[in-house]
């Protein structure tokens, strides 16, 4: 699998930073989900905002590898640069789940052989979407008997607003009650 990070803005952890600069966490994010998942990255990279750069790479990438995960780049805007460095590959789809957080994705199989997966920028929605679509598919893909996480039943100790048909994914901690758990 490999894991590339995209954008110019991104620098190594521990970097000193110029003003609009922020540190790259996303390939070390998916690289531990990775693991926890049962997977390892033997490919992590980070890409500047060049699409044929990218187009030539993730081919090179898809050739070699079985699965090659992105981050950042995957909106619909004309700078969005995994679109359009993906945009002649027909088995790959970009699209807009009613998910919040992490809304752009993109997934598909590359001609050159690897699953695509395309997930937006932001480490929050980055995990989230690698939580929802990423490690079930790749979990099934390696035909694990468990593709997804146990569930457990809980109640919501406060309310919390959404917005209808929109799945809303929120971090919540668990709590062992007399009367079952509490989140």
């Amino acid at each position: 699998i490999a894991v590339v990070s995209t954008g110019s803005e991104l620098r190594p952890p521990g970097s000193a930073l110029a003003h609009g600069q922020i540190p790259e966490s996303n390939s070390i994010l998916i690289s531990g989900l990775l693991v926890e998942a049962g997977f390892e990255a033997a490919t992590l990279e980070h890409r500047a905002d060049d699409a044929p750069g990218l187009r030539d790479r993730l081919a090179e990438l898809a050739a070699s590898h079985d699965a090659v995960i992105t981050t950042g780049g995957v909106g619909p805007g004309r700078h969005d640069v995994v679109g359009i460095a993906l945009e002649g590959e027909r088995g790959i789809r970009s699209v807009r789940v009613a998910v919040r957080p992490g809304q752009p994705q993109c997934a598909g199989r590359h001609r050159a052989g690897a699953f695509v997966f395309g997930l937006p920028g932001n480490p929050v929605s980055a995990a989230v979407s690698f939580e929802l679509f990423v490690r079930p598919a790749l979990r099934a893909l390696a035909g694990c008997a468990r593709i997804r996480r146990r569930r457990l039943l809980a109640t919501a100790a406060e309310s919390w607003g959404g917005k209808a048909g929109r799945a809303q994914v929120v971090p919540v901690g668990l709590e062992e009650t007399p009367g079952g758990l509490v989140c």
